[in-house]
C-alpha cells in the first residue's frame, strides 16, 4: 500500500464533504434575494396605500388601519399563522402572531412591521432546516467514507458503531467555538434578532425622515446582503466542524491511535496550515482549532491515520504544480518543506502566489484603472496583475498615466471636453450605438425622444464620463423612461416566474407564465415617470436583480419635442423654478447626474451641505437656487437641493453662493474618493 492513498483520498474526501456546504450557501443567497424580493413588494405596497406621491410622515405612519384595512391585514395575520405551524416558525413569533390577531387598533407602521418580521422569521426557518439536513448529511458521509478509506486501505475489516439520529443530534448541539454557542443559537439568537431590529428600525426611520421608498428599500438590501454573508461564514466554518468531528469519531471506533494534519499544498494555503502540516497528535489530544482542522475559516486541511515510517519509505505524496496539474513529492515532505522547495525557488510560481493572494483588492483596482484609461490601454486582468507584480518599470509607468489622465481631467466651473469631439447621431439607431459602443453603456433605447433630446443627452454623458470616468460604472441602462421600463417589466416576469416556480411546482406553465405576468405588470407601476417629470435617475443597489438598468431616462412626453421641451424650461427658469441657466436639454441630465453623483460620493451625508439646507427657509432657497430644490424636502430631503445645485454648477458661467459649494463639495469628495480607491 503507498502512502500517498491516505493523501489524496481523504484531501477528497474533505473537498467533497466541504462542496455540500458551498451548494447550501449558493441556496441560502437564493433564499435571501427572495426574501428581499417579498420586503420590497411590501414596502412598495405600503406607499402606494398610504403615501402621497411618495410622500410619508411619521404621523401618517401611526395612523389606525382603516375597518376595511384592519379586515385585510387579518387575513394575512391568518396566513403567516398558518404558515408558521406547518413549516415551524419560531413558537414566540406565532404567539406574537395570535396575540396581534385579538387586537382591534393597529397602526400603519405596525402592520408593516409585522409583515417585514414574517419575511425574516420564514427565512430564518428556512436556514436552520437547511443548515440542519446540510451538516447532517456531511457528518453521516464522512463517517462512513472514512471507515471505508480506512478499511480499503488496511484490507482489514472491522465491525464498527453504525450512527443513529440520536448521535447526530448530540454532535449538532455541540457548542464547539469560543464564543459557546452551536450553529443554531448563532442562527436564532443574534443573527435573527439583529436583522429584525435593522429592518423594522431602518424602516421606522425613513419614515420619521421622510425618505422615499427606493431609499429605505436600498438600506435593507444591504442589511440583508451582510446578513447572507455572515450565513455564508457559518455554514462554511460549520461544515468544516462536522467533517473533522465525524472523522474524529470513525478514529475512535476504529482504535486509530495517531493522526497526522495535511494541509493542502497550494498556494492557497494559510501560514498557520503551512506550519502544522505533518504534525503528528495522539487521538486523545484531537481538539479542534488546536489540533485538528478547522484551523481558521475556510480552512481546507484535513487529517489522515498516522502510519509508522517504516511503511512510508520511497512512497510518494500529491501535491499540484502552478498549471494545477499533479506531482508527487516525498511522502515525509511537509508543507514547509514543499514550498520552499517548489515555489520560493520558482520565480513564476511566487508570482502565481501573490496573484492569487491579492485578487480581491487587484480586481478592484484593475476595473478603476480601466474606467480612467480604457480596457485598450490597461489590458485584461491577468496582464493587469502580470505587469503590477512582475514588471515593475510597465507598472510605474502605467500608474503616471493614470495620474496624468486624472490631473488633464477638469475642476474647474465648466467641463473641459477631451480631445475627441463628440459627433451627433442622425438617427435614433445611431445614437444608441454611440451609448452603448462609445460611451460603453450596456443598454440603451433613445425610442420615442426626437433626435436633438438624444444628442444632447449622449453628448451631457460624454462630458461626464470624461469629468468622472469611475460614475459610467453607475450606468447600465440610458434612454427613454418607458423603453427603460418595458425592458425592466421582462425581467420582473422572469424573476416572479423563477420564485413561483419554486413555490408551486405542480402548477401548469401557462399558470405560471399568466400570474407571473399580472404581477409583473403590477409592479412596474412603482416606477411609473409622470407626464410632467422630464427625466429620472434609477440606481438600486448592487446584487438587485434590476441592477443592470441603473443609470438616466429622459421622458418622451417631453423628449420627443426638443422644441416644446425647451421653451417649458425656459418658463420654470423665468418663474425660479429651476435654477438660472438651467433651461436646456443639458440641464435635466446634469441634474439627473447630480443624484448619481450623490449616491457614488454621499454628498447627502456631508455636514457642510446637510448645515447649509437647514439653514434656509423655502423663500431662501427659491431665491438663492430653486424652489424645486425646497419642494422634496419631504421627500428626500438633500437629494433634489444636491442635484438642482450641481446643475447650476455646471451650466452658469458664474454659479451663485449655495451652487457654487454644492459643486466644490462634489469636487471634493471626488478627489477624497480617488485617493481612497486608488
Amino acid at each position: 500500500m503507498e502512502y500517498d492513498y491516505w493523501d489524496e483520498r481523504f484531501l477528497l474526501l474533505n473537498e467533497m464533504l466541504l462542496q455540500q456546504g458551498e451548494e447550501y450557501a449558493q441556496n441560502a443567497a437564493r433564499a435571501y434575494m427572495l426574501a428581499m424580493l417579498e420586503i420590497e413588494k411590501d414596502i412598495n405596497h405600503f406607499y402606494a396605500r398610504f403615501a402621497n406621491e411618495n410622500s410619508m410622515t411619521y404621523q401618517q405612519a401611526k395612523q389606525v388601519l382603516t375597518t376595511q384595512q384592519r379586515q385585510a391585514f387579518q387575513m394575512e395575520l391568518e396566513e403567516y399563522i398558518a404558515y408558521g405551524q406547518q413549516n415551524n416558525l419560531d413558537d414566540v413569533w406565532i404567539k406574537k402572531l395570535e396575540n396581534a390577531s385579538t387586537v382591534h387598533r393597529i397602526t400603519r407602521l405596525q402592520a408593516t412591521q409585522y409583515q417585514l418580521q414574517q419575511q425574516v422569521e420564514k427565512l430564518e426557518a428556512q436556514k436552520i432546516k437547511g443548515i440542519t439536513e446540510t451538516l447532517k448529511n456531511i457528518y453521516k458521509e464522512g463517517y462512513y467514507r472514512t471507515a471505508y478509506e480506512i478499511q480499503k486501505g488496511t484490507g482489514i475489516g472491522q465491525a464498527f458503531s453504525k450512527i443513529d439520529e440520536n448521535k447526530i443530534d448530540k454532535v449538532l448541539a455541540r457548542a464547539w467555538a469560543p464564543d459557546g454557542k452551536n450553529f443554531s443559537e448563532r442562527v436564532w439568537g443574534a443573527d435573527r434578532t439583529q436583522l429584525i431590529y435593522q429592518l423594522q428600525t431602518r424602516f421606522t426611520q425613513g419614515i420619521i425622515r421622510g425618505e422615499a421608498s427606493q431609499k429605505i428599500i436600498r438600506d435593507m438590501s444591504k442589511a440583508l446582503d451582510s446578513s447572507r454573508k455572515a450565513t455564508e461564514r457559518l455554514v462554511r466554518t460549520e461544515s468544516a466542524f462536522f467533517a473533522s468531528a465525524s472523522r474524529k469519531d470513525t478514529y475512535e471506533n476504529l482504535g486509530v491511535k495517531q493522526y497526522k494534519v495535511l494541509a493542502t499544498l497550494d498556494i492557497k494555503t494559510s501560514e498557520m496550515c503551512r506550519k502544522l502540516d505533518g504534525k503528528v497528535f495522539d487521538l486523545k489530544d484531537y481538539k479542534i482549532g488546536l489540533t485538528a482542522n478547522p484551523f481558521h475559516p475556510r480552512c481546507r486541511s484535513t487529517t489522515v491515520p498516522n502510519i509508522d515510517s517504516k511503511y512510508i519509505q520511497n512512497q510518494q505524496r500529491a501535491a499540484r504544480n502552478k498549471e494545477g496539474k499533479t506531482y508527487y513529492v516525498p511522502s515525509d515532505m511537509t508543507y514547509e518543506q514543499w514550498h520552499k522547495t517548489y515555489v520560493e525557488a520558482d520565480p513564476e510560481w511566487l508570482l502565481q502566489e501573490k496573484k492569487h493572494k491579492n485578487k480581491s483588492v487587484d480586481k478592484k483596482q484593475y476595473e478603476q484603472y480601466k474606467a480612467v484609461l480604457g480596457k485598450k490601454e490597461v489590458g485584461s486582468f491577468d496582464n493587469f496583475q502580470n505587469m503590477k507584480y512582475g514588471d515593475s518599470e510597465k507598472w510605474e509607468n502605467l500608474k503616471q498615466k493614470r495620474k496624468d489622465t486624472l490631473k488633464n481631467v477638469s475642476t474647474n466651473d465648466k467641463i473641459k471636453e477631451k480631445k475627441e469631439p463628440f459627433v451627433p447621431a442622425k438617427t435614433i439607431e445611431e445614437a444608441d450605438s454611440y451609448a452603448m459602443n462609445v460611451l460603453g453603456i450596456k443598454m440603451a433605447s433613445y425610442k420615442g425622444v426626437d433626435i436633438t433630446t438624444a444628442n444632447e443627452w449622449n453628448r451631457g454623458l460624454k462630458d461626464t464620463f470624461d469629468r468622472f470616468p469611475e460614475l459610467k460604472q453607475n450606468f447600465g441602462f440610458v434612454g427613454e423612461c418607458h423603453e427603460r421600463n418595458a425592458a425592466m417589466e421582462k425581467v420582473i416576469q422572469q424573476q416572479y416566474l423563477n420564485e413561483l416556480t419554486i413555490k408551486y411546482p405542480k402548477m401548469s406553465k401557462q399558470n405560471l407564465m399568466m400570474i407571473a405576468e399580472k404581477k409583473a405588470k403590477k409592479q412596474i407601476t412603482n416606477y411609473t415617470i409622470k407626464s410632467d417629470v422630464g427625466a429620472i435617475s434609477f440606481s438600486p443597489p448592487f446584487g438587485h436583480y434590476l441592477y443592470d438598468f441603473r443609470g438616466v431616462t429622459v421622458n418622451s412626453n417631453l423628449g420627443s419635442n426638443s422644441t416644446h421641451f425647451i421653451e417649458r424650461l425656459r418658463a420654470t427658469v423665468e418663474n425660479k423654478y429651476h435654477p438660472l441657466y438651467c433651461d436646456t436639454i443639458r440641464y435635466v441630465l446634469d441634474h439627473e447626474v447630480g443624484h448619481q453623483l450623490d449616491v457614488m460620493l454621499s454628498i447627502s451625508e456631508q455636514k457642510n451641505i446637510q448645515k447649509l439646507f437647514d439653514s434656509m427657509d423655502n423663500e431662501t432657497i427659491t431665491n438663492e437656487l430653486s424652489q424645486y430644490a425646497w419642494d422634496n424636502r419631504n421627500k428626500k430631503r438633500y437629494a433634489e437641493f444636491i442635484a438642482e445645485g450641481w446643475a447650476e454648477y455646471c451650466n452658469n458661467p458664474k454659479p451663485r453662493k449655495v451652487a457654487k459649494e454644492i459643486g466644490q463639495t462634489v469636487e471634493r469628495r471626488y478627489t477624497e474618493w480617488i485617493k481612497k480607491n486608488s
